[in-house]
């Protein structure tokens, strides 16, 4: 395409900061030479890397509101072109967007998760494990809320972001042509800023690092592991929780031989991402119709049925935990790579202003 024409962006991501993605997507687009900043109304606890935090949170309600319509004044003058994410945008309910659209402003929305996740049309179908997965959004009972909400976004959004599985549930409500399921923006990491550690230790370590336990499948990874123990298998085992990004990286990198992410979803997500690029096994359930859109993706796909079996033969082999890590490092720096995928969607928002 030939953007000569379009006007020069200038990008907001937010105002929240899922797995802190906005914050990545910001950074990597001043490093290409654009405008772009991550304004949260909070920031993400586990990564803070957002460029400004209202801190929201700590205010009283009558300064929230005065705060965060502020706020979006000044990016309505400030930016043209808004990235939202997990289905939030600046005002409850989308109320915003009618205003943005008035004003020309174009406006993208990567859907992460359980804020679209459909279990009844989609889920019940693709996941036999579906019905294991009750916390939050992660119920049917929202299922219609989650459609309204699409709907309300396709009338004012012009594209969405919704990859893998998320594009089996976006689908049921959003246009095809407005999605866009092959960037895989949800992950993007700059994998030079992770060292990769090839060891392992003779007595392995195994991490689970759960956001949401409920949604981890965390009581069936531990009662596989409770098994093993019992079974005398020799293995440490270490549960990540509630620590800084920084702290917890510290502990993929120098301690973990084996990192084990969820047993329930049938997806992947940051965790296993940020693992593979350490150079670490990673074991996570892929449903089906993941792992055969993604056949050469090295993570040891595991459920509640086989998990136990899986671990047993990664702790007995620490060569394989060795040539699995270094598959799953050069799986992240080939396919999903920082430059190419920026660069593709820097594109994806000049089309808009054309």
């Amino acid at each position: 395409m030939n953007y000569k024409k379009t006007k020069e962006l200038n990008i907001f991501h937010g105002p929240n900061n899922t797995g802190g993605l906005g914050g990545h997507l910001a950074l990597y687009q001043r490093e290409m030479g654009y405008k772009a900043t991550a304004c949260v109304y909070n920031d993400n606890f586990y990564l803070p890397n957002s460029d400004l935090n209202l801190d929201l949170k700590n205010k009283n309600p009558l300064l929230r509101i005065f705060i965060s319509i502020h706020f979006f004044i000044n990016c309505l003058i400030k930016y043209n072109t808004f990235h939202f994410y997990f289905g939030r945008t600046f005002f409850h309910l989308g109320l915003d967007l009618p205003i943005l659209k008035l004003f020309g402003k174009k406006m993208i929305m990567t859907y992460c998760g359980s804020e679209i996740r459909l279990f009844k049309d989609v889920e019940n179908k693709r996941n036999p494990y579906s019905h294991l997965v009750r916390n939050k959004y992660n119920n049917p009972l929202f299922d219609e809320f989650k459609k309204v909400m699409m709907w309300w976004h396709n009338i004012w959004i012009h594209k969405f972001f919704a990859v893998r599985s998320l594009y089996f549930h976006s689908s049921v409500v959003i246009p095809k042509k407005k999605l866009i399921k092959d960037l895989w923006i949800n992950n993007v990491i700059d994998p030079q800023s992770f060292h990769p550690s090839f060891k392992t230790n003779k007595i392995p370590v195994l991490v689970h690092a759960p956001s949401n336990p409920e949604v981890k499948g965390s009581a069936y990874i531990e009662k596989a592991i409770a098994d093993l123990k019992h079974e005398g298998f020799n293995f440490i085992y270490k549960r990540v929780e509630n620590l800084p990004f920084e702290k917890a990286k510290k502990i993929y990198q120098k301690e973990a031989d084996i990192i084990i992410d969820q047993v329930l979803l049938g997806d992947f997500g940051c965790l296993a991402v940020e693992a593979m690029s350490f150079g670490k096994p990673v074991c996570c359930y892929l449903a089906k119709d993941i792992a055969s859109e993604m056949p050469d993706c090295p993570i040891v796909n595991c459920n509640i049925d086989n998990l136990k079996e899986k671990l047993s033969y990664l702790i007995r082999n620490p060569d394989e935990r060795i040539r699995i890590g270094k598959e799953s490092r050069n799986y992240v720096v080939k396919v999903l790579n920082k430059n190419k995928i920026c660069i593709e969607l820097i594109n994806c928002y000049k089309s808009l202003h054309i």
